[in-house]
């Protein structure tokens, strides 16, 4: 039986996303160094869903930021709008 850390690995963010045959693969980074400006990251571990999955996460993700933003929670760093 997996231990709940298992369940849900801390990433820091996405390494490459690609379609391969209809089925979308993503993977996730962990950082493993930050020396002056550069940053060494490395694959943690990744995902493969259907193209309809990845569009509903896609939703699902924007609809939860901005009902971060709408309470406050989120702001916009200055990389990119919020959606509206």
């Amino acid at each position: 039986m997996q231990n709940k850390e298992s369940y849900y690995p801390y990433v820091d963010g996405v390494g490459s996303l690609r379609m391969i045959d209809g089925v979308v693969r993503v993977d996730f980074v962990v950082i493993t160094e930050i020396e002056d400006d550069q940053v060494k990251a490395h694959r943690s571990t990744g995902v493969a869903m259907s193209l309809s999955a990845a569009i509903k996460l896609k939703d699902q993700l924007e609809k939860m930021l901005v009902d971060l933003k709408e309470r406050g929670s989120a702001q916009n760093s200055g990389r990119k709008e919020l959606p509206q």
